[in-house]
């Protein structure tokens, strides 16, 4: 009875606070602009993740009130993750709406990873799965310390698509609380499905069109919360999970930073670096919907836990067998990602070059691509082609230059994956339709439909928030005199091309 009265508090409370949050968060001016690495194109209200806080607390705080004897000897380890959570939960509200510097967040983290483990959450003994254990002394308090720090960031760079950090929690959660649940730790089971419940009650406000983000509030908080339980609800696990474990359910983020720390270590470039390469990044550009990516990381996430659930149950070897091929199925599913994206790239190349090397297209293009900006351009390389094309009808009220700058270099970069693009300029016309001009490598007829395509599934993510009706985005190109090609086209609020 007690686990489902958390549930429904949990999701009650979130689902009431969550308005009362965004009406705050727009008065105060608490808001996400976009910007050419985000995937928006509109003002959206930071702060979500406090409705998620307070629920979270709220209901935490009444299971320690009114049933203490539940939880038997954790009401320490609760008391020191409830502290901790709020110092967590406070610096995401200061960090989203004031801005901190990453190395302040940082050391704020360490302190709250160290009250945690102050509690009695740490990692004290590591056994071999081919046999004997390792007490880890004095490393113990410092591995779970990173890990907790590492995950709360980890979760935090993987909310990047509407809906997908909170849905990614939700079902973290629940797969601890299943974990809580066979390895009799009450509190663990029961603060998994708090969590569980308030992002649940969170999503209707966060899923594709979102009308309110998480916000660091949210994806730091989650972050920690779910690292801090993953700890403690692999103490009573067999010895060989008390660190794969909470790996396994927490998976995708997991593993998505560790790959971005790679990919920007091998491209000598600060690991701290943001950019657009993250899986779910790199599943828009292979064609995917942003609602079908967000399900596909659901699903990926869902079977996670429910191998986490499982290898709790299993002898030691046999789980590591299992994390073993987990990781192994998670490096090939990236290599076949990888080799989709190639062969994109292959196929747009040989249609924009005739079917020439890649080589051969490289020594015709010469060394520079002479882009253009708003103060000027170097001269062209030869073959340019421009091409014009129509993105219509838009919402009423969008429009600013820096909408228009921003939205060209998106796609820009968007189309950059495929094919050289030297400039891309946007306007809006009278009749609220956006002409988008293109400076480009040339290309034929076949070239021309593979960027339709990609503009079309471009401007189909977010046909709910800038598209006006249902049968946004409608396309049609433009055809331009050779007397026009020849003189700079002039585009309001964008480059001159």
């Amino acid at each position: 009875m007690l686990p489902l009265l958390v549930l429904i508090c949990s999701v009650g409370l979130a689902l009431a606070l969550t308005p009362i949050v965004r009406t705050a968060a727009l008065r105060l001016g608490v808001v996400d602009h976009p910007a050419s690495r985000k995937m928006h194109h509109v003002p959206i209200p930071l702060l979500g993740g406090l409705a998620i806080v307070v629920s979270f607390l709220v209901v935490l705080l009444g299971v320690r009130m009114i049933y203490p004897r539940i939880l038997g000897d954790q009401v320490g380890r609760l008391d020191g993750i409830l502290l901790a959570g709020l110092m967590i939960g406070a610096l995401g509200v200061y960090d989203d709406w004031r801005g901190m510097k990453a190395t302040s967040k940082f050391a704020w983290q360490l302190v709250a990873a160290g009250i945690v483990v102050f509690g009695g959450v740490e990692s004290a003994l590591f056994t071999n799965p081919l046999g004997g254990s390792l007490e880890l002394g004095w490393l113990g308090p410092v591995i779970t310390i990173l890990w907790i720090v590492g995950v709360t960031n980890a979760l935090n760079l993987i909310d990047g698509l509407d809906g997908l950090a909170a849905g990614i929690a939700a079902i973290a959660a629940l797969s601890l609380c299943s974990v809580g649940a066979v390895t009799d730790e009450p509190l663990v089971a029961l603060a998994s499905l708090a969590i569980a419940g308030a992002c649940i009650g969170f999503l209707p406000f966060n899923l594709f069109p979102a009308r309110i983000f998480l916000g660091d509030t949210g994806s730091m908080f989650l972050g920690f919360m779910l690292a801090s339980l993953g700890a403690l609800g692999s103490l009573k696990a067999s010895t060989t999970t008390v660190l794969v474990l909470p790996i396994v359910v927490l998976g995708i983020p997991v593993f998505d930073t560790v790959w971005a720390i790679l990919r920007r270590t091998s491209r000598k470039i600060s690991p701290f670096k943001a950019d657009r390469d993250h899986i779910h990044h790199r599943l828009v550009r292979v064609g995917l919907h942003h609602r079908h990516v967000v399900l596909v990381l659901y699903f990926v996430c869902a079977f996670l836990g429910l191998s986490a659930f499982i290898m709790v149950q299993l002898p030691n070897q046999t789980g590591f067998l299992f994390a073993v091929l987990l990781a192994m199925g998670g490096v090939l599913g990236v290599w076949a990602l990888k080799y989709i994206e190639d062969h994109l790239d292959r196929r747009l190349a040989e249609v924009s070059t005739g079917g020439a090397p890649a080589d051969a297209q490289k020594r015709a293009e010469g060394s520079g691509a002479g882009r253009t900006g708003p103060r000027g351009r170097k001269s062209d390389p030869p073959g340019v082609q421009i091409e014009v094309c129509e993105i219509g009808r838009l919402r009423p009220g969008f429009g600013g230059s820096s909408t228009y700058a921003m939205l060209a270099e998106e796609i820009r970069e968007t189309l950059s994956g495929r094919l050289r693009v030297y400039d891309v300029g946007v306007f809006l016309t009278e009749e609220r339709s956006l002409l988008v001009v293109l400076r480009l490598q040339p290309v034929g007829a076949e070239g021309k439909s593979l960027i339709q395509q990609a503009l079309i599934r471009f401007f189909a993510q977010g046909a709910e928030r800038w598209g006006d009706g249902e049968r946004f985005p409608e396309f049609r190109w433009l055809e331009i005199s050779p007397a026009r090609k020849a003189h700079r086209i002039r585009v309001p609020g964008a480059a001159i091309l």
